[in-house]
């Protein structure tokens, strides 16, 4: 299954360039914290971390405290169980259950997939890391539907956040074009609510946004 893909972000630059690169796509873009996504509406959240999977950026911090203290440890024991070792390099992706989904308010699961240190293809090789671990994970576990995605290595002083958009964009297009599975599913109806009703909507569409006042903390 192709799971529907939502590009959310806080950055005002970053959901304009993902709107124009993801135009032909059905993909819906957002510029908002991803906190503020209904609770239960997606299945998975990619966590654009670093490749020693440290808390070292705001978003890394503000997973940590929202999933909690034992987040990074459970990512850390993820990688020892499958023998990666200290470091997981961009272009590697795990997903990780979050068991306490129905008390902090996330999603099912999370996609820690590493967009730094930066490279001129960082967001190419995460992405399609990323969409690479969601694939073998619906063949051996109950689907991922629904993914909430952030700019892939738009940090400061790292790649421009239009390249990082149409880098993104294209792995997900060749991704559709090779893929055999079936289509995205509709998206909840929460979700949906939720998409017409921010700065937002599909990234095929022509509609003009104002500026708007993205929310903290900073997703890339």
């Amino acid at each position: 299954m192709q799971p529907a893909l939502i590009i959310c972000d806080t950055d005002t630059d970053f959901f304009y360039a993902a709107k124009e690169s993801f135009f032909d796509l059905p993909v819906s873009v957002c510029c908002c914290n991803v906190q503020k996504v209904p609770p239960g509406s997606f299945d998975c959240l990619v966590h654009a971390g670093n490749n020693i999977v440290m808390p070292m950026g705001g978003f890394d911090k503000f997973m940590e405290s929202w999933l909690g203290d034992d987040y990074y440890p459970r990512i850390k024991h993820e990688m020892e169980a499958r023998g990666i070792g200290e470091t997981l390099p961009v272009g590697g992706s795990l997903i990780i259950p979050n068991e306490n989904h129905t008390t902090n308010n996330g999603p099912r699961w999370i996609a820690f997939t590493p967009a730094f240190p930066n490279r001129p293809d960082t967001a190419e090789r995460a992405m399609t890391g990323l969409l690479q671990a969601i694939t073998e994970h619906n063949q051996t576990q109950e689907p991922i539907r629904t993914v909430v995605c952030t700019g892939l290595g738009t940090y400061t002083g790292n790649q421009h956040f239009r390249v990082v958009a149409q880098q993104m964009a294209a792995v997900y297009r060749q991704f559709l074009s090779t893929s055999d599975t079936e289509a995205p599913p509709p998206l909840p109806a929460a979700l949906t609510h939720f998409l017409n009703n921010s700065v937002s909507g599909s990234s095929s569409s022509s509609s003009s946004s104002s500026s708007s006042s993205c929310g903290h903390p900073d997703n890339t």
